[in-house]
């Protein structure tokens, strides 16, 4: 069972895509490259 903290993360990452970028840019340093939007996509890899 995922725990409370996994749960806060994946909901928060999941309303606000592109906190992963900025969290990458501005705490973290990484240049990242100019986008447009960033998208929830499906992390289902039963296929």
């Amino acid at each position: 069972m995922p725990s409370l903290e996994h749960e806060a993360l994946a909901m928060l990452f999941g309303n606000r895509p592109d906190l992963a970028a900025e969290i990458l840019r501005d705490a973290l340093k990484v240049p990242i490259p100019a986008y447009d939007k960033a998208l929830i996509e499906s992390g289902d890899l039963t296929e």
